[in-house]
């Protein structure tokens, strides 16, 4: 039992992250399109990149830890 909380735990932290990263995500995009700085908007072009990447990576794990959670009640 001591493991499902574990991982509800890591679910929840995973779930802030990913709403973070979102958020930034959408922040950067939004922005790089309305300045004109070309040092600045490929700034946020790049922090753009970035949070994409993140989103992917903690979609990833939570698909991992749903596996891992279908394997407990399963077995």
């Amino acid at each position: 039992m001591k493991e499902l909380e574990v991982i509800g735990k890591e679910i929840e932290i995973y779930k802030v992250k990913l709403l973070l990263f979102i958020a930034v995500a959408g922040g950067s995009w939004v922005y790089a399109f309305k300045l004109d700085m070309l040092i600045f908007t490929s700034l946020l072009w790049f922090v753009f990149l970035v949070m994409v990447i993140g989103i992917f990576l903690n979609i990833s794990k939570l698909s991992s830890l749903q596996k891992e959670l279908k394997g407990f009640k399963h077995g």
